[in-house]
């Protein structure tokens, strides 16, 4: 396994940018898809990140405005580790949460589910990530372009020891924060770019995710 994995860093340098020291990331279109969140906030380009042999990864960035044009922020970003699996509510309940599924709201919709004591999705979320409040349940819009990315947003995860974006069912069907009803809510899987109309008491996978305006 060991001598597979440095060709694979060599292609991910050429994917994720050139091996200069500094990036000035002055224009939106600098972020690309593969740099690394680390815990002081700043953005490192994977191949750096590796070359440092640093070990601080936050999260890892899946979309920018270049890949979606009308995303508000420059790019999102998404945490390394999977929470545990577990269910939306406890309880049939109507969050007001946007059913838009188009819009990207996942933070004002995690922001409702906050204010609730019936949400054991954001509760799971801001007990592990207790000093991330911009930590984030994303909207189904928001979480899509994972799909386009998700063979080299998973090789990066696995590079900074991350854990990968589950592809096997029932374990690939991921929470989103955008509701249908008191009942369900939807799921999303971005290994095969589908949505699932769910029941809000039956568990499922969580990873949460932070946008990057700086």
């Amino acid at each position: 396994m060991k001598k597979s994995i440095y060709p694979l860093l060599l292609l991910l340098c050429i994917l994720v940018g050139s091996c200069q020291e500094h990036i000035d990331y002055d224009s939106v279109t600098d972020y690309q898809i593969g740099d690394v969140v680390v815990k002081n906030g700043s953005i490192i380009p994977y191949n750096q990140y590796i070359v440092k042999n640093r070990d601080d990864a936050m999260a890892v960035i899946y979309a920018t405005q270049h890949e979606v044009p009308g995303l508000p922020s420059k790019a999102i970003a998404i945490y390394i580790k999977e929470l545990p699996y577990c269910t939306f509510s406890d309880t049939t309940k109507n969050y007001g949460c946007s059913t838009d599924t188009t819009a990207y709201n996942g933070y004002d919709n995690t922001l409702k589910l906050r204010t609730s004591s019936s949400s054991s999705l954001v509760d799971r979320i801001s007990y592990i990530l207790p000093d991330l409040q911009n930590a984030f349940l994303p909207s189904v819009a928001e979480i899509r372009p994972l799909h386009q990315s998700f063979n080299l947003v998973n090789t990066v995860l696995e590079s900074v020891k991350g854990d990968p974006i589950n592809s096997n069912s029932p374990y690939c069907w991921y929470w989103t924060s955008t509701e249908i009803n008191a009942l369900d809510a939807y799921t999303y899987s971005p290994v095969s770019d589908l949505l699932l109309p769910s029941e809000k008491p039956i568990p499922y996978s969580v990873r949460p995710v932070f946008n990057v305006n700086y």
